[in-house]
């Protein structure tokens, strides 16, 4: 009876424990769970300001963003969730759905015309920000997480 108690318990921790661990972040990030550490650009226009600033700093300092693991997702959605566009790492993904993003970052596109999300291994969300983010400022912030420090000392 006793191990039967253990092993339910054990059962039921685990459960939880799988059910609390990325409840930031909608399932199409469990992909990317423990190896990256995603940055999501949803933009209105590619003709945002924020966005163009924002993609020329990436492109001027591509080694800071492979270093620290980032996989940068831009979603341009358009005049419509239905036609928006999806990249990873500049590659087109015409097949993913991006309502998703939108509803689970609450993020009205018609209001937000930039908004930059910075996730971290764990799923949990670390930056929120509706306007230009300084290089400076994303990197302090993932090299000031435990994780990071880790990655620095090996």
């Amino acid at each position: 009876m006793k191990q039967i108690l253990k092993l339910f318990t054990f059962i039921l921790m685990s459960m939880t424990l799988s059910n609390c661990s990325n409840a930031d972040t909608p399932a199409f990030f469990d992909q990317y769970m423990w190896q990256y550490r995603p940055i999501v650009l949803l933009v209105k226009a590619e003709s945002n300001q924020d966005y163009k600033d924002q993609m020329a700093q990436f492109d001027r300092n591509k080694t800071a963003l492979k270093d620290r693991d980032i996989k940068l997702i831009r979603i341009i959605d358009g005049q419509s969730h239905e036609k928006a566009r999806v990249y990873i790492n500049d590659e087109l993904k015409p097949n993913l759905q991006t309502n998703v993003f939108f509803e689970h970052f609450q993020i009205n596109p018609d209001q937000d015309q930039f908004t930059l999300i910075l996730i971290g291994k764990d799923g949990g969300v670390k930056l929120k920000q509706n306007q230009f983010v300084p290089l400076e400022q994303i990197t302090g912030l993932i090299d000031s997480m435990p994780m990071r420090k880790k990655e620095m000392r090996q």
